[in-house]
């Protein structure tokens, strides 16, 4: 009698086993799909990102492109402010050396027209 109890319970245990394991086999075939259509998605994502970028890449080439240009053109900006700059020194030298010419010359107008007698047509 003690066979048959055991015998039972050894037949309890494979069929619980067996019921366990379909189980277990259910559960893994149903990841299997998972992964198999995440891994289908993934690749999808993965074109449509790749594809994107080749779209972008014209953008940022041109936004560099566009960079390199605007430095030039504040390159070039600073170095007309720099020659206007030193043209206005020479420009406001030359102003001071003007002012100057008139002064004397007016001066010596004055000084001419005391002698002449105060006729300036006689000198011009």
């Amino acid at each position: 009698m003690r066979l048959v109890q055991t015998l039972k319970k050894v037949d309890e245990t494979i069929a619980q086993t067996t019921k366990t394991l379909s189980n277990v086999t259910d559960d893994v075939d149903l990841i299997a799909i998972q992964a198999e259509n995440l891994m289908a998605k993934s690749n999808v994502l993965l074109q449509t990102v790749n594809n994107k970028t080749r779209e972008l890449d014209p953008v940022f080439k041109a936004a560099a492109e566009l960079g390199t240009s605007v430095s030039k053109l504040n390159e070039s900006t600073s170095n007309a402010a720099s020659r206007f700059s030193g043209l206005t020194k020479n420009m406001g030298k030359a102003t001071v050396a003007g002012g100057l010419f008139k002064r004397f010359r007016n001066k010596k107008k004055k000084i001419t027209s005391i002698k002449l007698g105060g006729q300036n047509d006689e000198y011009r």
